[in-house]
This record gives C-alpha cells, sequence and structure tokens, in this order.
C-alpha cells in the first residue's frame, strides 16, 4: 500500500494508507502509537497521544490522557489537531472545540 497523509508528533509518526487504516511507528509509553481499528480520513499526532477523525466524522484518540487530551466531546468533526497536553478540532459547523489542559488558555477559543 501507499501513504496518503503523514503525521509527525514529538516522538512518534503516524500516518493513513490508502485503505484509510492508520499506522504509527516511534516511541510507543503511552500506546499513541497503538490506533484503534477501523477507516480514518485524518491523523494528528501530538506529544504522547494521537487522534484521528473516522469516515463517520468522530473524533477518536489513543495514548496519555493525563489532562483529559485523550476524551474528545462527541459530534462531527472536520479537522483535529493534537498538542501536547490539549486538543482541537473544528467541527461540521465550524466552530473550534478544544480539550485536556488549559494552563496557559490554549483550550479556550477567542470569540470571533
Amino acid at each position: 500500500g501507499t501513504f496518503e497523509t503523514v503525521s509527525a508528533g514529538t516522538y512518534h509518526t503516524c500516518g493513513i494508507t490508502n485503505t484509510g487504516k492508520v499506522v504509527c511507528w516511534g516511541y510507543d509509553s503511552y500506546g499513541q502509537s497503538t490506533p484503534p481499528d477501523g477507516i480514518f480520513e485524518t491523523v494528528s499526532a501530538g506529544g504522547y497521544h494521537t487522534c484521528g477523525i473516522t469516515n463517520s466524522g468522530s473524533v477518536e484518540c489513543w495514548g496519555r490522557d493525563g489532562y483529559g487530551q485523550s476524551s474528545p466531546p462527541g459530534g462531527t468533526f472536520e479537522t483535529v489537531s493534537a498538542g501536547g497536553w490539549h486538543t482541537c478540532g473544528i467541527t461540521n459547523t465550524g466552530s473550534v472545540e478544544c480539550w485536556g489542559k488549559d494552563e496557559y488558555g490554549q483550550s479556550s477559543p477567542p470569540e470571533l
């Protein structure tokens, strides 16, 4: 097979194959390189966790969850970005949702 997209995290890298399978390699102390089964549209490798959007539009995350960064809200998303201690995504209605640690306000999107 071939890869359609790739995302480099802090200590690991993930990509999506042409069949929609997520494949990760590198550091895996928290399970961030052990993706769930399923068909994914996008993937984002963070510091110690990884998130992806499934073909149904839901966000799935795996790996470290010390601050809730791997516990996404429900709903349909267009994009997702896994950071170090938080994750953000754009919903199908165009709003930004963030979850995880918010020590510096990084999980509190501004009003537009």
